[in-house]
């Protein structure tokens, strides 16, 4: 019984803390975080996956894809799981013991039988319940934060390596109209050349400006190519959907006028989670030395 208890208060503590971070990305990021628990929850994901990649991909398609089916994101809440469920047991009393001693003795040709039932637990962890069960709400509080943070650094990743596929695409494209004008020019003074018209140091000018474009294409192909497996990562795509992964053409067009600097810089201190999770971890920093020298001392 005392098994079942434990575990059906550690997976609720599990279960409210996945609904505290999944409704802080949801106003944070506006992208659901979605834990897949289930073999019908992953094929499910799946399948929206593959939706999702028969159009060219958008920034915020690419974080939803991040956060509701990267394996590396479903790996930190399976860890933050581990954590608050640690954290629960860390919070409760040690199992009670219980002793059955049978005693028989013989004296002088008569037996005696005694019997000894022994029921005990510590009073010391009895006392100290309260103040374990504040270090556990820390525990608990710390690994939300924690976790949250984490999501948002990977959205935040797939966001920045959308951004930088999408630039390197267009990148090429631009070094590709380059090669072209520096080919038709390096054709020009050949011919140029052949009646007279250019010198052969004018014809050499073209000829090296055509071998610098030819160099610029290779390399933007090949930047394009590490933006494009990055991304990959990023969204923890399979060999089938990343060879099906198509980006838009062009980066979308910026904002037409800036954010208010006073509200955006109000904003990142109200809702930074490494200012939140080092003042939990400083409350539970200090909870936790109050507990191990009172340990301390009565030991």
């Amino acid at each position: 019984m005392a098994a079942l208890a434990l575990a059906g208060c550690a997976s609720t503590a599990i279960d409210e803390n996945y609904q505290g971070v999944r409704q802080m990305t949801q106003e944070w990021l506006g992208a659901e975080v979605r834990w897949l628990t289930t073999d019908d929850a992953r094929q499910k994901a799946q399948i929206e996956v593959d939706a999702l990649l028969g159009n060219p991909l958008g920034a915020d398609d690419a974080v939803r894809i991040a956060l509701a089916y990267s394996p590396s994101l479903q790996a930190m809440l399976y860890e933050g799981a581990a954590t608050s469920a640690a954290a629960t047991q860390s919070a409760r009393l040690p199992n009670p013991v219980f002793a059955f001693e049978r005693l028989v003795r013989d004296e002088a040709g008569s037996r005696e039988l005694e019997i000894t039932r022994t029921l005990s637990f510590s009073i010391l962890d009895l006392i100290l319940l309260p103040t374990r069960l504040r270090a556990a709400e820390y525990r608990q509080q710390t690994t939300r934060l924690s976790l949250a943070s984490n999501i948002v650094l990977a959205a935040t990743t797939a966001r920045q390596a959308w951004i930088a596929a999408v630039a390197a695409q267009q990148s090429v494209q631009y070094f590709e109209q380059v090669k072209a004008s520096a080919d038709a020019s390096a054709e020009l003074a050949r011919r140029m050349q052949a009646v007279g018209n250019y010198s052969k140091l004018q014809r050499a000018r073209e000829q090296a400006f055509s071998a610098e474009a030819v160099m610029q294409l290779a390399r933007g192909r090949q930047a394009a190519r590490s933006s494009r497996e990055a991304l990959v990562r990023a969204l923890g795509l399979n060999e089938a959907q990343a060879a099906a992964l198509t980006l838009p053409a062009r980066l979308p067009d910026l904002p037409g006028t800036p954010r208010d600097e006073a509200t955006v810089t109000q904003a990142a201190m109200d809702q930074r989670l490494d200012v939140r999770l080092a003042r939990a971890s400083l409350d539970f920093t200090a909870r936790e030395q109050g507990l191990t020298r009172i340990s301390s001392f009565v030991n």
